[in-house]
């Protein structure tokens, strides 16, 4: 009796049953295969697993800047090759940051840059000229409790956005940096990965605050409202 072993390469050997009927004595065998396919992976199981980044398309170049009992974040992402090209003005941008005694930040437009008023969450919003189409770098102010827990939280968050796994406080050195700014001290991010604005999320360290005494934080005098925060900009 022969057994016939019948295999497809995208079933990853699933098993196969064969099953050999012998009608009557004397008479031939007759074989009978069947291909049962492997049972799909269960959902939840699949979304365990940590997303394949594959080659980084896109950089972000970031900054945090404290000031009182809030922080002004910026933040530019673009194609990489497109921010690559004006990393180092941006760079200079971002040392050239102060904080005003209003406790707002103050700075010194590159040339070729253009800046917009802001709207909503966004103090403001500079546009760089790049091949393709401006690059955007947002400025926005929200509360900020100066924890290391609010730190690895937000730039974890920017992680995510860019299809980048989670670190701890040992991997900061590997991609940020601290640089003076007046009196301040400034951290500076440069990711890259593959760039996706997630689902609305709240502050890291905004939930934290509020964790904390059971009602949203207090924000700042004339701040807007932390639900009006679009997602590109947190």
């Amino acid at each position: 009796m022969m057994l016939h072993f019948h295999s497809r390469p995208e079933w990853r050997a699933a098993p196969v049953l064969v099953v050999a009927l012998v009608l009557g004595c004397g008479s031939k065998e007759q074989i009978r295969s069947y291909t049962v396919t492997k049972e799909a992976e269960p959902a939840a199981a699949a979304a365990a697993k940590p997303a394949e980044t594959g080659e980084p398309t896109h950089r972000m170049l970031a900054a945090i800047l404290p000031a009182g009992g809030q922080a002004w974040f910026f933040k530019l992402v673009g194609p990489l090759a497109a921010v690559e090209k004006r990393a180092a003005e941006v760079e200079k941008f971002f040392a050239s940051v102060r904080v005003g005694e209003d406790g707002r930040p103050q700075w010194e437009l590159p040339a070729e840059w253009k800046e917009e008023q802001g709207s909503g969450m966004r103090a403001a919003t500079m546009r760089i000229p790049a091949d393709a189409e401006p690059l955007e770098l947002s400025v926005i102010g929200l509360p900020w409790r100066g924890t290391l827990g609010d730190l690895l939280s937000n730039i974890n968050r920017w992680r995510g956005q860019m299809k980048l796994p989670e670190v701890g406080q040992q991997q900061l050195a590997e991609f940020t940096r601290e640089i003076k700014a007046g009196d301040a001290t400034m951290t500076i991010v440069d990711l890259r990965g593959r760039f996706e604005a997630g689902p609305a999320m709240m502050a890291p360290f905004a939930k934290g605050a509020e964790s904390q005494t059971g009602q949203p934080p207090e924000l700042p005098p004339g701040h807007p409202p932390i639900n009006g925060a679009p997602d590109g900009d947190r």
